[in-house]
């Protein structure tokens, strides 16, 4: 979309939203614009002025929008309409007026609505002009009924049309919208403006400034610029100069050899130098400061002496609308500035102006130098003094911190000369440290392994032993498991003994020889001697025998305890000579089983006991030598175990101290390494630092005359700055001969104020970069135009 047509777009959207608010609100508004906005904006001139002369633009709203703003007017237009109304009743009443008609024919009434309906279900909109009645149509549209003024004859329920909603929407704006156009007295469109649209005049009433006297100049910059001085902080060179000595003066004898260049970069009074410059704290400026007056005075002489430029070059161009110039006889410069020094009212006399007129050539378009200008110029002028003074601080810092850097890197290298010096005594100790160490900690694990193998062997030896002595073990218990199950037998066969069994053994008279004969085995197995009675059979008369049953019977029979006698029996601990005189007697057919349960049932469960133990005791005879053969297995294995558990524990203490060693070696290795690598890394750095330093040796002399140069240039901004805002402000239009006379004329008044500024000051030496303001133009243009590219503009 091209910009023109979307400047107006824009115009006439902001124009809409205007209007409406203007319909739609009871406050006044103001619709505020400039020659230049409705210079670019194409037929904006036309619609101020629709707006001034009618109140409306035509086709500004749409059809449907216009519809909508006069049907939500109806109730305000049906009020001011029936008001109509009783004023024209009132007034044919008292005879100040002549009946025009009688009601409303149904042709102009009905009719007219009905036109007027139909005109909006089209979608058309209609309106009309206050002045004289007369009606426009939009677009080819039918005409709607025109509004009705006091002379119809009206009822008083009278409805209003779209035309008297309409009127009433256009009545509201025209009340309520004020158009204010700012216009430059110099500027010729102002006149064109007038003479195209005579409406702009009639319809509006104009207020004319007149150029601001010297003290609304001085006071509007004072009001600007306090803030803006009191923060400007200039360097101090009073740590460097000698009680008495002026700090705005030449820099001391030091600073000046510095800056020169003919200082040796080795001197050790050039850190010294550089470090002392730094700024001080900020200016104690306040409204009466004499600085602040000096700068306030001149940014108003400036202004007026562009005032006198602009119209010197009016009369160069034979253009008789210039600006008015007093007739005070200004100088050449403001007044000498101090804190009671007075504001100077008017410029140049008209015979000055024509003189300089004589000597200027026109040699462009018109210069215009308004208040607006003098604004621009204070404001130019604190931006620049707030940014050039963080740049070239800044860019200050910079260069000290690298003078710095380059002292640091100085004694960086000393330092870590001293370091490497350190370190290497201590890297041969540590490595000799630790290559002993790794020696006995070699000789100790040797010591390990060996330990560890006897360890080992007897770890062999005694699990043998141990193995040998199971074997034995479980051979013991393999033979005399044989006679266990017979043993068990035999004490259950006694555990089901009654008291009464053995009572009714004991009561036989004649006991059965199978009794006779079990109750002697038990006797023997007990330790019971027998009797010795006669014997009865015939022949032996004088002969004794050894009678077993009459000892039982006095002894074991009659013991209540017999049954746990049996019972807990030492089956373990019997005689070989007792079991070798009871085993006869279980060959004996008396002996036999069954002849024994047939006997006596006590016998018969004595007589199992006794061939138990019996084979229980052979059994015992098998196995007493293997028994031996363990028990000295088992003995030999404890001491195997406990020599073994006597070098595990050797071992284990010499394991551990190798691995304290391991550790220690470790430790050492780290710290060798950790010298290694710090050595390793000093020399590298030192090298880095050693190089840097010789690199940058010729660099470091010319940053600290650049730290001077800019400090120079620091305590010269204020000047320098305002010279540069006020070639913005006003030399815009100017040719190159023009421009050049205005600045050496303004640098002139600047130098002789005593604010400080660049003796020898190029044009656009604060504005323009080195490098930008040695590229040429990217566009070049013609060199009558006198054009610099700038890094700052308005």
């Amino acid at each position: 979309e091209p910009v023109a047509e979307a400047g107006r777009k824009a115009w006439r959207d902001e124009l809409r939203r205007v209007v409406r608010r203007a319909a739609s609100r009871s406050t006044s508004v103001v619709l505020l614009v400039t020659d230049t906005q409705l210079a670019r904006v194409p037929g904006a001139l036309d619609d101020v002025a629709a707006l001034m002369a009618r109140g409306e633009v035509v086709d500004m709203l749409p059809p449907e929008e216009r519809a909508v703003q006069a049907e939500r007017l109806r109730g305000a237009a049906r009020v001011i309409l029936r008001a109509r109304a009783a004023a024209r009743e009132a007034a044919l009443s008292e005879g100040r007026l002549e009946a025009v008609g009688t009601g409303r024919p149904e042709h102009d009434g009905r009719a007219s609505r009905g036109a007027s309906r139909g005109g909006q279900g089209d979608g058309s909109s209609a309106y009309s002009s206050r002045h004289g009645g007369s009606s426009l149509a939009s677009g080819g549209l039918p005409k709607p009924a025109a509004p009705r003024g006091i002379g119809y004859s009206l009822p008083q329920d009278a409805e209003p049309t779209v035309a008297d909603c309409w009127e009433e929407f256009v009545r509201r704006v025209r009340s309520r919208l004020h158009v204010v156009v700012c216009a430059s007295t110099d500027a010729r469109s102002l006149r064109d403006l007038v003479r195209a649209y005579p409406a702009v005049s009639e319809c509006a009433t104009v207020d004319f400034f007149e150029p601001w006297p010297a003290d609304a100049l001085a006071a509007v910059a004072r009001a600007r610029l306090a803030r803006t001085l009191a923060e400007y902080a200039p360097p101090s060179l009073s740590a460097v100069l000698p009680a008495g000595v002026d700090t705005q003066g030449e820099l001391p004898p030091g600073l000046a050899v510095l800056a020169a260049g003919t200082l040796d970069p080795a001197s050790p009074a050039l850190p010294d130098l550089c470090s002392q410059l730094v700024p001080a704290a900020p200016w104690p400026l306040g409204p009466s400061d004499a600085r602040v007056a000096r700068v306030v005075q001149l940014c108003a002489w400036l202004h007026e002496d562009a005032a006198a430029t602009a119209q010197a070059l009016a009369i160069a161009r034979g253009d008789s609308a210039g600006i008015a110039i007093g007739d005070s006889g200004a100088p050449d410069g403001p007044a000498e500035a101090g804190p009671e020094a007075p504001n100077r009212a008017g410029g140049l006399s008209q015979d000055a102006v024509a003189a300089r007129a004589s000597t200027l050539e026109w040699e462009g378009p018109p210069l215009h130098v308004s208040p607006a200008s003098f604004l621009e110029l204070v404001a130019v002028f604190a931006r620049l003094l707030r940014e050039k003074s963080q740049s070239l601080t800044e860019a200050r810092e910079r260069f000290r911190r690298g003078i710095e850097q380059l002292r640091s890197a100085s004694v960086a290298v000393e330092a870590m000369g001293a370091d490497l010096a350190e370190l290497k005594p201590r890297l041969h100790s540590h490595a000799a440290q630790t290559s002993a160490a790794m020696r006995q900690v070699e000789e100790e694990r040797r010591l390990v392994e060996r330990a560890r193998e006897q360890v080992a062997s007897e770890e062999r030896s005694a699990n043998a032993k141990a193995e040998e002595a199971r074997a034995i073990k479980a051979e013991c218990d393999a033979d005399l498991a044989g006679a266990i199950p017979a043993m068990t037998a035999a004490l259950e066969a006694v555990d089901s003994l009654r008291k009464s069994d053995i009572v009714e053994v004991k009561g036989m008279p004649h006991p059965p020889p199978a009794v006779r004969l079990c109750m002697q085995a038990v006797c023997l197995l007990f330790g019971i001697p027998p009797r010795r009675v006669p014997d009865p059979k015939p022949g032996n008369a004088g002969n004794v025998r050894l009678d077993y049953w009459s000892a039982a019977k006095a002894t074991l029979l009659s013991d209540g305890r017999l049954l746990s006698k049996l019972q807990e029996f030492d089956r373990d601990n019997m005689d070989d000579r007792t079991v070798d005189a009871v085993t006869p007697l279980l060959s004996d057919p008396l002996f036999d089983e069954a002849k024994m349960r047939q006997a006596s049932t006590a016998a018969h469960g004595l007589s199992l006991w006794v061939r138990a133990l019996v084979d229980y005791h052979e059994a015992l005879r098998v196995i007493r030598p293997k028994r031996a053969r363990s028990d000295a297995a088992e003995g030999e294995l404890a001491g195997l175990t406990r020599s073994l558990r006597a070098k595990q524990s050797e071992l284990g203490r010499v394991a551990e101290r190798v691995n304290a060693l391991s550790e220690q070696l470790q430790a050492s290795q780290d710290k060798k390494r950790e010298l290694e690598e710090a050595v390793e890394s000093t020399n590298v750095k030192m090298q880095r630092a050693r190089q840097l330093v010789r690199g940058m040796g010729g660099e470091e002399h010319r940053w600290a005359a650049e730290v001077v140069s800019i400090t120079r240039s620091l305590r010269h901004l204020v000047g320098d700055c305002l010279l540069s805002a006020a070639a913005v402000a006003y030399l815009g239009p100017l040719g190159p001969s023009a421009r050049s006379a205005a600045l050496r004329r303004w640098h002139a008044a600047i130098a002789r104020s005593g604010i400080g500024i660049t003796v020898e000051q190029d044009d656009d030496g604060v504005l323009v970069s080195p490098l930008t303001g040695a590229a040429p133009a990217p566009t070049p243009l013609p060199a009558a135009m006198g054009v610099t590219p700038l890094e700052r503009s308005p």
